[in-house]
């Protein structure tokens, strides 16, 4: 097992809403404040590269802080054996903590994991923006590839969101898009050994 990175997916306002900033701020102050309001979707993107001559079958685990809304999320998973394949999360014995199995990654083969929120399913989540999970995500050999040898692989983990607002003018209208990505700390600049022990249940 190696932990990986923490992550956060939201569909948030990007400002405080008007009536939790405090009481008798000017109105005039409140609608230059509300028309710099977007609100962000955010999602966690995870490049994992097999550094191996032999295929690996791999286990994502996701910790959450707050798994009341984890079924409003999607995974998806591109590899040169799937392309943009949908998954879904599957509920772990410990109450917190959610796998995705498994990860099948070929030799020298690179894949591009994503979970984000669903908001194709869920559409009120974009006019409740009131989605946050925050946790940390682990990665293991799956139980399923036997007991190979030591694997060797190399990670990128990053959030990339979206801003938007519903137009004033015309609620079925989303403007003012906008696009931002940063990546996240990793140790050992993302490179980690996976051993035998690292086999998950």
């Amino acid at each position: 097992m190696a932990v990986i990175s923490t992550f956060e997916l939201l569909v948030k306002p990007q400002l405080p809403k008007d009536n939790s900033f405090p009481p008798g701020l000017p109105s005039d102050l409140l609608d230059k404040i509300s028309q710099l309001r977007r609100n962000a979707i955010q999602g966690y993107f995870l490049t994992i590269s097999n550094l191996s001559t032999r295929d690996l079958l791999l286990s994502l685990v996701f910790t959450v802080s707050n798994s009341a809304d984890i079924q409003k999320v999607v995974p998806f998973l591109d590899t040169s054996l799937s392309d943009n394949s949908l998954g879904s999360l599957t509920p772990t014995m410990a109450g917190n903590k959610f796998g995705f199995s498994p990860l099948n990654l070929p030799a020298n083969d690179t894949a591009l994991f994503l979970l984000q929120p669903n908001f194709l399913s869920f559409p009120e989540l974009l006019v409740d923006t009131n989605l946050e999970i925050r946790g940390y995500v682990e990665i293991f050999l799956s139980s399923l590839s036997g007991r190979p040898r030591n694997a060797q692989i190399q990670v990128t983990p990053e959030h990339r969101g979206t801003f938007y607002r519903f137009d004033e003018d015309d609620p079925n209208t989303i403007s003012s898009l906008d696009q931002y990505a940063y990546s996240l700390p990793v140790q050992n600049g993302g490179l980690l050994r996976l051993t035998p022990s690292d086999l998950n249940a």
